[in-house]
């Protein structure tokens, strides 16, 4: 497989564009991906608001509860901010629109992609400059992996979690398992409740994922990635 070339529109662990709480998260092969860690005491919606075109807002404003409201808003502009800078434009000129499923990407420039993962409050943002990107981040709470086990993994990623020397190891790596899982269906363009059968990704040596995939796609590559204590990180590239 070749080595992903990902955008590295930053230098160091913080980026350039100065957004508060925005930090590059080291990664394989200079892979671009940002963790946003937000601060819901001290971020201001209205001002966030003010950074985002119209539709946008609509949108934000249609979540009832207020840390959804700063967690969708606070992304948008990170994401728009990494964009301009990346696209070399001010960030009012960032056209973004909806696909099938959802999800934002570029109105006019199909080179450029982008995905978004969020939990709790950290989001994560990659870029790639050629080739389809997909990341994840999950709250790793051991409690709410077993209900999830059965219908989620597939027997050899269950015997990698039945290999772990305790409970609490197993439930890591099932959460290990399921953020692969969600970033090798993102960067498929998949939805993940319907193809969580048709993907196997067992954890490996220096951080890479095993992928097995039970349908015609292109060859991918996957990785874990470094994330805040509690949380469990994925990125996957298309090759």
């Amino acid at each position: 497989m070749r080595t992903p070339e990902l955008i590295a529109g930053c230098a160091g662990s913080t980026c350039a564009t100065g957004i508060k709480g925005l930090n590059r998260v080291p990664t394989p092969a200079g892979a671009a991906v940002w963790l946003l860690t937000l601060d819901f005491q001290n971020e201001r919606l209205v001002e966030l608001l003010q950074l985002l075109p119209a539709e946008e807002q609509a949108r934000c404003l249609r979540y009832r509860q207020p840390a959804d409201r700063l967690r969708f808003a606070a992304t948008r502009v990170a994401l728009r901010q990494l964009l301009a800078e990346r696209l070399q434009i001010p960030v009012q000129e960032v056209a973004l629109q909806i696909d099938a499923f959802g999800k934002p990407r570029l109105a006019n420039d199909e080179k450029l992609f982008f995905n978004l993962s969020h939990s709790g409050n950290h989001a994560l943002i990659a870029l790639s400059a050629q080739r389809p990107v997909g990341v994840d981040i999950e709250a790793a709470g051991g409690a709410a992996a077993a209900p999830l086990a059965d219908a989620a993994l597939r027997p050899e990623e269950r015997r990698y979690c039945h290999r772990q020397p305790d409970k609490e190891a197993a439930a890591q790596a099932f959460f290990r398992i399921w953020s692969g899982k969600e970033a090798v269906l993102k960067a498929l363009g998949l939805g993940i409740a319907s193809h969580l059968q048709s993907v196997s990704v067992v954890p490996g040596l220096a951080g890479r994922y095993a992928v097995t995939l039970d349908m015609p796609a292109p060859p991918l590559q996957a990785w874990q990635l470094p994330a805040p204590a509690g949380f469990v990180a994925a990125l996957a590239v298309l090759d």
